[in-house]
């Protein structure tokens, strides 16, 4: 069940000029940022590789973005950011509902991702959207010093 959509809420499919703003909004979402240039390929929309993102009525720009892929009946989340001064709000839920339900309607029968295994609030976003968790990688993700484990999470669709 999809939660209740936010009040002044707007989604769209990012654009070539959301790239930097994404890449500033990840820098301030957490420690391990994306550069502008990874947020080129699914800003232009011509690649599998497609990026939504979320406004608010009356905000300078988006406030949450996912990075998502479906190649065949896979769908993929790459990336869900969200503006640290406006978690808790459902924004990240509500548009990751979105984007599943476009991954339906686009003919995925299940979604993977995978996440860092000390970062709590996304596993439990994750899970709330219905993700369980499939397995882990070992050392996947670079730490200040040394690696951390990455959940594997899947849901089918």
């Amino acid at each position: 069940m999809n939660p209740p959509e936010p009040s002044g809420v707007q989604l769209r499919f990012a654009t070539p000029d959301d790239a930097v703003t994404l890449a500033d909004l990840d820098r301030r979402a957490g420690p391990w940022p994306w550069p502008a240039a990874h947020y080129q390929v699914p800003c232009r929309g011509t690649d599998p590789a497609q990026g939504r993102v979320l406004l608010l009525e009356g905000a300078t720009g988006p406030l949450a973005a996912v990075v998502y892929s479906r190649v065949l009946e896979l769908g993929e989340i790459q990336n869900v950011i969200s503006d640290p001064g406006h978690r808790r709000l459902g924004l990240a839920r509500h548009l990751l509902s979105e984007v599943l339900a476009q991954l339906r309607i686009e003919g995925a029968e299940r979604c993977l991702l995978e996440v860092r295994a000390s970062n709590g609030p996304a596993i439990a976003l994750y899970r709330r959207c219905g993700f369980v968790v499939d397995g882990r990688r070992r050392n996947y993700y670079p730490l200040g010093s040394g690696r951390e484990d990455a959940l594997l999470m899947s849901l089918p669709l």
